[in-house]
């Protein structure tokens, strides 16, 4: 028999033991059942299996260290996508997991899964996508996974990782998706991450790394996703951010960046959301700003940012959302803010700007909810904010 199909049953009990006499079965699908109990030691005599599909079960216990004969593996699915039913494999990942070297698909997250992520895991010379994210995996990164040249999809979030993010990451020239985020990574962002040539997301954020963004992080000319929130980086945001040509979504706050965001800010022309919160930048805006004409969310609250609100902004058609309370801003809000056609949260609150309330806001009535107190504002309130029928606070 070759293939045994029972997914999308209500199918319940254990997998019996002796399903290892199916020594020439290449598909076992058993997805969507009420199956329970832990996956048989006998799985390993079942040494023609291609396919092996068991997620959206209620199977417990460890990944038995049989699993390493399964030679001609290709995917092993024991999770899939949030549902309802979920297995619950704990134990650790067994070290003969690098038998596996034709595995393209390993989903083995959302588990119990404790202890290291094991050296041989450098063998798998076919994986493409690897998932082990939402687990309890301690230790380091192995830097054996800088073998892994087929790999696409990184996934190793929400884990207990330590240590330091291995240089020879640099050479997984395949890589499009890196996602190491919350765990306890330490040390700098190597500069070899720039040799990413194809990330296109790129999540390194709520860990404890150091140091600077390094400026080869321009070169990764496809990221669209860079995520460095929560860290404990330091120094100045290096001008070659602004050669991050795709960059689509990006969070860089809560470090302790400092000076002011690059002239080459104004070249992120994909840019829709762009978040450095909670942080030292000082300076004032760049005017470049007003080149990003796609940016919606621009959040840059509690930092020391300087000077005044440059009157390019009014070219940023698609803005929907401007923080910049808690900074030492000053000079009078620029007229052009009222070409914000789009705006709809406006949040100025405790700098020092001064001069008049301008009459222009009247034009943004998209408002839902506009902040500018604590400043130094004077004159009267315009009467042209009574267009603002959207307002719900003020």
């Amino acid at each position: 028999m070759s293939y045994l199909l029972l997914y999308s049953n209500r199918l319940t009990g254990n997998i019996p033991t002796g399903i290892g006499n199916l020594t020439a079965m290449n598909y076992l699908i058993l997805y969507e059942n009420c199956l329970s109990g832990s996956l048989p030691p006998s799985i390993g005599y079942c040494t023609s299996l291609k396919y092996l599909y068991l997620f959206t079960n209620r199977l417990t216990g460890a990944t038995p260290s049989s699993i390493g004969y399964l030679t001609d593996l290709e995917r092993g699915i024991f999770q899939y996508y949030p549902t309802t039913t979920y297995n619950m494999f704990a134990g650790t990942i067994p070290s003969s997991i690098g038998y596996l070297t034709k595995l393209v698909y390993l989903y083995h997250f959302s588990c119990y899964i404790t202890g290291t992520i094991p050296s041989t895991i450098g063998s798998l010379s076919s994986i493409e996508y690897l998932y082990l994210y939402d687990n309890s995996l301690s230790g380091t990164i192995p830097s054996t996974i800088g073998s892994l040249s087929s790999i696409e999809y990184l996934y190793l979030y929400y884990n207990s990782l330590s240590g330091t993010i291995p240089s020879i990451i640099g050479s997984l020239s395949s890589l499009e998706y890196l996602y190491i985020d919350h765990n306890s990574l330490s040390g700098t962002i190597p500069s070899i991450i720039g040799a990413l040539s194809l990330i296109e997301n790129l999540y390194l954020d709520y860990n404890s790394l150091s140091g600077t963004i390094p400026s080869t992080i321009g070169m990764l000319t496809n990221v669209l996703y860079l995520f460095l929130r929560n860290n404990n980086l330091t120094g100045t945001v290096p001008s070659t951010f602004g050669y991050l040509s795709s960059l689509y979504v990006s969070e860089i706050g809560g470090n302790s960046l400092t000076g002011p965001l690059p002239s080459s800010f104004g070249l992120l022309s994909n840019l829709v959301h762009f978040a450095a919160d909670v942080g030292s930048l000082s300076s004032s805006l760049p005017t470049s700003i007003g080149m990003l004409t796609n940016l919606q969310d621009l959040v840059l609250m509690y930092n020391r940012l300087t000077g005044s609100l440059p009157t390019t902004i009014g070219s940023m058609s698609s803005l929907m959302i401007l923080y910049l309370y808690n900074n030492t801003m000053t000079g009078p809000i620029p007229s052009e803010i009222g070409s914000l056609e789009q705006l709809q949260y406006l949040d100025l609150y405790h700098n020092k700007f001064t001069g008049g309330i301008p009459s222009t806001l009247g034009n943004n009535t998209a408002l839902i909810s506009l902040t500018l107190s604590k400043n130094r504002f004077r004159g009267t309130i315009p009467t042209t904010i009574t267009f603002l029928t959207s307002l719900q606070n003020i």
